[in-house]
């Protein structure tokens, strides 16, 4: 089952009904889709949909919000610092968006690293495990 939120906003407040609907839908191990929710790039960011700052030796970026780190990146600092500050506000309006829809579970929020994979997976060699071309769940 799919449920569809019609935000656009990341911030945004959610009634009680659609927070109850929201938190059955992901304990029956259904699908929240949020299909017009846009995460928008400042105009200097949009260079980092490029594979040319990643390491090509890693399949993604990964930025770590409690430890400020930034792993993944071949590049000099001044990118290093636009790209941690494009993933720290993603970061921080996923977590807003957990907080407003599922409140409950605020209290027990662990906030892991955030991801980012501008690389082309396609052709890519990896392992099984890795292999990002296959049905999988982050």
């Amino acid at each position: 089952m799919l449920n569809e939120i019609q935000t656009h906003e990341w911030h945004a407040e959610f009634s009680s009904e659609i927070q109850s609907l929201s938190i059955n839908t992901i304990e029956n191990g259904h699908i929240l889709f949020f299909p017009r929710l846009a995460f928008t790039l400042l105009p200097h960011e949009e260079k980092f949909l490029s594979s040319r700052y990643s390491d090509p030796k890693i399949k993604n970026i990964s930025f770590n919000r409690n430890t400020h780190l930034l792993r993944g990146v071949c590049s000099e600092d001044n990118i290093c610092n636009e790209l941690t500050e494009m993933m720290r506000r993603f970061a921080c309006y996923a977590e807003k968006l957990i907080q407003n829809l599922l409140s409950s579970y605020s209290p027990s929020l662990c906030i892991g690293r955030t991801s980012f994979r501008p690389m082309e997976i396609s052709g890519r060699i990896s392992s099984y495990r890795k292999d990002d071309t296959r049905l999988h769940v982050d």
